[in-house]
């Protein structure tokens, strides 16, 4: 009797071991997988005395758990000019001005290197890089590729910055040569949720945004080279 019961305990106590362990890798994993999807939206104005034009920017994105991988498409560079700029109307541009716009861009993230209050890696993407020209009779036009670096400092739970830059380069160019576009942008991220470095879905994100493009391009009416500066207030629904 005292053998069958150590042999009772033995196999009760085996299979709730086996229980338990199912149960944390089913919550490992549940935790590996989750992540989060989102549209972001955001409204801005580009300050540059000839491409002074509000911007209106429209991007999917989702992530993984830690923001380890993360996907960006920007869906629209512009929903207030959408209109113009898919039927190539410069009619809105200032003397001179210069208008960049883009669709369909994709970008890849992965986020390599992390430490406790920081996370920093690179990416990819590529799409297309449009411009309008005042007094052009139709617009510009590039397929690209896109290198990005970004690093994350979280500061809190609630609050962290994020500084990327991005490298698009020309595979492809139409009315335009000399193609050169340097991106950067900082942007100060909120959730009042306390999961700034792991989104979770059902929430909402805030950020604040200053972006500057470094743009040179020649067309046969003229030559742009200019830094231009956009701020930005940006709010992003995740599901």
């Amino acid at each position: 009797m005292r053998f069958l019961q150590i042999l009772f305990a033995a196999t009760f106590l085996t299979l709730y071991l086996h229980a338990q362990e199912d149960a944390i890798r089913s919550t490992t994993t549940e935790n590996i997988d989750d992540g989060y999807m989102g549209i972001e939206a955001g409204i801005g104005y580009n300050a540059y005395p000839t491409s002074e034009y509000l911007r209106a920017p429209l991007y999917f994105t989702a992530g993984s758990t830690g923001r380890d991988i993360s996907t960006r498409v920007l869906i629209l560079s512009d929903i207030a000019h959408a209109s113009d700029y898919f039927a190539g109307n410069n009619a809105f541009l200032n003397p001179n001005g210069l208008y960049t716009y883009n669709f369909g861009i994709l970008d890849i993230d992965y986020l390599s290197w992390n430490g406790k209050l920081w996370s920093a890696g690179f990416g990819g993407g590529f799409g297309h890089q449009g411009f309008l020209i005042q007094g052009a009779e139709k617009a510009g036009h590039a397929i690209i590729g896109r290198l990005r670096a970004q690093v994350f400092l979280f500061w809190f739970d609630y609050f962290a910055t994020q500084f990327v830059a991005t490298l698009p380069f020309a595979f492809y160019q139409s009315a335009t040569d000399e193609f050169r576009l340097w991106h950067t942008e900082a942007n100060f991220l909120f959730d009042f949720r306390g999961r700034v470095r792991s989104p979770e879905p059902q929430s909402l994100l805030f950020s604040i945004s200053l972006h500057h493009d470094y743009v040179h391009l020649r067309h046969s009416l003229r030559t742009y080279s200019q830094h231009e500066f956009t701020p930005l207030i940006k709010v992003t629904v995740l599901y």
